[in-house]
């Protein structure tokens, strides 16, 4: 499904998210029968709905975000239960370039090798520990976007970066220069989830004609691999 980068969902919109293991069911003919198939996939998937909308002129916008969606898009939002690499998710001033461990995918761990330049974005949940659970991270903040928020920071070996680029179509990083081997990459930021629904209008003027700090959760949007 592809992603409208340039629709982002309202901030003063407040979305709230449970993870949950989303399952690909297949159904298959066997010369002993219907046989199903269940593949687990790679990681959870996240699912959001409003909880809580600042302002009226902001719950008006949801008719474009709907409209967009209708035609097969999805748009970017924010999960604000997490949304940026800070253990005090309601607090982004506290963001900083030793919270999560930035990916080198050549090599498949968290350090420069001499020549890799090009690193992946991705949050942990227990950095460092044997069974680390990881999410990748698609769509980073980039202010110059956005319009709201802040960049990403990074820390090479503890110190900040040399310069480097934010594709924030991908999360990709891309250094000047590969960090040196051993080296150490952390980054510090914000994201946003590219979200599909298929709500009607009935649920969005529902929405709206309530009070602005409705908690209704008429809304329901579901993360998607852009």
């Amino acid at each position: 499904m592809p992603v409208q980068d340039d629709i982002f969902f309202p901030t003063n919109i407040r979305l709230e998210s449970s993870s949950r293991l989303h399952d690909e069911v297949t159904e298959l003919f066997t010369p002993g029968g219907l046989r199903t198939v269940i593949n687990r996939r790679e990681e959870p998937l996240t699912a959001l709905q409003v909880s809580y909308i600042g302002d009226t002129a902001a719950a008006k916008t949801l008719y474009d975000i709907i409209f967009a969606m209708r035609r097969g898009q999805a748009v970017l939002a924010r999960n604000w239960s997490l949304w940026n690499t800070s253990a005090n998710q309601d607090n982004a001033d506290s963001v900083t370039n030793l919270d999560m461990q930035l990916y080198n995918p050549t090599d498949g761990d968290y350090e420069g090798d001499g020549s890799t330049t090009v690193f992946q974005l991705e949050v942990q949940s227990s950095p460092g520990a044997a069974l680390t659970q990881t999410k990748r991270i698609r769509k980073p903040n980039v202010l110059s976007v956005s319009g709201v928020g802040a960049d990403v920071v990074i820390a090479d070996n503890g110190s900040p970066a040399g310069a480097f680029t934010v594709n924030a179509a991908n999360g990709e990083i891309t250094f000047s220069v590969a960090p040196a081997d051993g080296n150490t990459m952390t980054w510090g930021g914000e994201w946003w989830l590219p979200v599909y629904s298929a709500a009607d209008d009935l649920a969005v003027e529902s929405l709206i004609g309530h009070s602005v700090t409705a908690t209704e959760g008429l809304l329901f949007m579901e993360e998607v691999i852009a």
